[in-house]
């Protein structure tokens, strides 16, 4: 299993691709994203030094928790959160987790779970992000 805490960085989704009327293609991405890829990827590394590439299916779980508001909005105020979408924050991640080599590529991802939340300023700084990776047996158990 490995395990990989990423603190004090802000998680930033992946944009999304849009083609263009003349045939071309761009990506729109979050201005904190390449920052946040960097961080993911350095902690990736460190976690992962010495260790082979994981190969097989993989099961992967990420949690994302974001500071609260300075300012309290009335009960929404942990809705108030800006998250992003949780499918482009995963997608990130898993970019980010090939590009430091830890699995060959993400396809290997045969089962996902993601959490999204707010707690303290206090707790989480600028936001964490948490990932656990674990390699999955024939029948489903964790290896």
């Amino acid at each position: 299993m490995t395990v990989i805490v990423v603190t004090n960085v802000r998680p930033a989704p992946k944009g999304s691709g849009t083609r263009t009327k003349n045939g071309g293609y761009y990506e729109m991405a979050n201005k904190r994203l390449k920052n946040y890829t960097e961080n993911l990827i350095l902690e990736m590394r460190k976690a992962h030094k010495g260790q082979s590439q994981l190969t097989g299916p993989l099961r992967v779980a990420v949690t994302f928790t974001f500071p609260l508001p300075k300012k309290r909005v009335g009960v929404q105020w942990a809705e108030k959160t800006q998250r992003g979408d949780i499918d482009k924050l995963v997608r990130a991640v898993l970019d980010a987790v090939t590009t430091s080599g830890i699995w060959e590529d993400d396809k290997q991802v045969v089962e996902l779970h993601a959490a999204a939340m707010a707690a303290s300023r206090e707790t989480v700084g600028d936001g964490t992000t948490m990932l656990i990776i674990e390699g999955v047996g024939e029948i489903g158990e964790g290896i």
